[in-house]
């Protein structure tokens, strides 16, 4: 499914020019926010990265899908395909440029590309909140998330729960969608310690 989306969104960034670019400029390392509180997450601190994820989540909520730093340490934002929003994605897209040379002539070069994704941060972000919200009914159902939040480079709510096994990781999929969320296998035998 991933790939049929992919190639229509591949499809809907070359309507506006673009596809997926690669485009020189420097980033970030970034994380996926919004993991249950206690939890360490990294800091964005490159001016370039924090100022996309500001303006995506803020200005551009129905095409921004997040972004993360790459292996390559290229850093990837997320446009999700939104064929009725084409002028915000538009918009959005030309943001990016303007804020990636605005980096470049202030002494940072910047290097990102457009990366097809299928969820908003936004989405990501709010079913982070419903698993919090729904954290006693699933503890109910012998299910305990440790820690979950959005991976914006899956486009998914990244899970971890106590105890992992197949049938309690079918049941946050089955509950919250297997296309929404991604379960980690790591086995997690006792909650963490707070700081």
């Amino acid at each position: 499914m991933r790939s049929g989306f992919a190639v229509g969104c591949a499809a809907f960034l070359g309507t506006l020019g673009l596809g997926v670019v690669p485009v020189v400029a420097n980033a970030a390392p970034g994380s996926p926010a919004g993991i249950r509180s206690g939890s360490q997450l990294a800091t964005r601190t490159d001016p370039f990265a924090v100022h996309i994820d500001t303006i995506g989540s803020s200005q551009y909520s129905a095409v921004y899908g997040g972004s993360w730093q790459g292996v390559t340490g290229i850093d990837h934002i997320g446009v999700v395909d939104t064929s009725g929003n084409q002028t915000e994605a538009s918009n959005f897209m030309s943001a990016i440029s303007a804020s990636a040379a605005s980096s470049t002539a202030a002494g940072s070069a910047v290097k990102y590309e457009l990366t097809n994704v299928p969820h908003t941060y936004a989405q990501l972000s709010a079913l982070t909140n419903e698993i919090a919200s729904d954290e006693p009914t699933l503890e109910s159902s012998g299910v305990q998330p440790v820690r979950w939040g959005p991976d914006p480079a899956a486009s998914v709510v990244q899970v971890s729960i106590l105890n992992y096994s197949p049938a309690t990781a079918a049941l946050i999929e089955n509950r919250f969608g297997a296309n929404w969320v991604e379960v980690s296998s790591q086995l997690i035998t006792k909650l963490p310690t707070r700081a």
